[in-house]
């Protein structure tokens, strides 16, 4: 199994760490899933369906499909993630442009 830490950057490390800490701070657990489906959404260039990613995380960790979706589910709830439905075509999602550890940046 790749560690998936060795395929990202430091400042995607350090943008998992953030996302980590601040639903930590929020009374949150961290588990295998969910570290995995935010690594692997940081990870992305562009917004991404669920599916996608269901296929990206499992090339090197088991998780369902439902683990994906409530997970992604949750970072979108937190102010992490941003869900796009499209119409005609499934919904995407990725980390909010404008995300910090303290929440979304005002303007």
């Amino acid at each position: 199994m790749i560690n998936q830490d060795q395929e990202i950057g430091q400042h995607q490390r350090d943008a998992v760490a953030d996302i980590c800490t601040m639903i930590r701070a929020r009374g949150l657990q961290i588990n295998q899933p969910r570290k995995a489906v935010i690594r692997a959404l940081v990870g992305q260039k562009q917004a991404v369906t669920a599916e996608a990613l269901w296929i990206n995380i499992r090339l090197t960790y088991r998780i369902s499909i439902s683990a994906v979706y409530n997970n992604l589910n949750l970072l979108v709830k937190e102010g992490v993630a941003e869900k796009m439905v499209n119409e005609g075509t499934k919904s995407t999602y990725r980390i909010k442009p404008d995300f910090t550890i303290h929440g979304p940046q005002s303007s």
